[in-house]
C-alpha cells in the first residue's frame, strides 16, 4: 500500500461481515489468481483500515483497474474499538475462483500473521453478538 500511496495512516484493523475472501482472476505479475471479496452471508474478512488523502483514491483506482476490472464499493466494517465504520473496498467485477500463485499466497499469509488476523477470534465474537442485535457500547 505504501508503494502506491505515499501519505497514508493505518487506522487499525476491522472485519467485513457477510463477505468472504477468495482468489480469482489472473495476474501476470503473480502468476495466478489474486485476492478479492464477495458477499456471503455469515462469512467475515479481516482487513486493515487506512486513512488516505483524497487524491490517493484516484491512484488506487488506476492501480486496481477501477472501474473496468475491479469495482470500488462502500462497505460497513466492524473496527477495533468496537465500532462500525464505513470504508472503501475493491472487488473483482466478475470473479471466477482459481488458484493463486505460491508467491502471492505467501504474501497474503505473511500479512495475516503481521496484522494478527489469526488472533482476532475474540474480536469476531464481539461482532457476532452485535449482528444478533446487541448494543454498540
Amino acid at each position: 500500500m505504501r508503494r502506491r500511496c505515499t501519505k497514508i495512516e493505518v487506522a487499525g484493523i476491522a472485519v467485513l461481515p457477510n463477505h468472504r475472501l477468495l482468489f480469482a482472476g489472473w495476474s501476470v505479475r503473480w502468476n495466478g489468481a489474486v485476492a478479492t471479496i464477495e458477499r456471503e452471508l455469515g462469512a467475515r474478512v479481516p482487513g486493515v483500515l487506512y486513512l488516505l488523502e483524497a487524491n490517493a483514491v484516484a491512484v488506487l483506482d488506476r492501480f486496481e483497474g477501477h472501474p473496468l476490472v475491479y469495482r470500488r464499493k462502500r462497505v460497513r466494517v466492524f473496527a477495533a474499538g468496537r465500532r462500525w465504520r464505513y470504508a472503501q473496498a475493491y472487488a473483482l467485477k466478475q470473479p471466477v475462483e482459481s488458484a493463486p500463485g505460491g508467491e502471492y499466497l505467501n504474501v497474503i499469509k505473511r500479512a495475516y500473521q503481521t496484522w494478527g488476523f489469526a488472533r482476532i477470534a475474540r474480536f469476531q465474537s464481539v461482532l457476532e453478538r452485535f449482528q444478533r442485535g446487541g448494543a454498540l457500547n
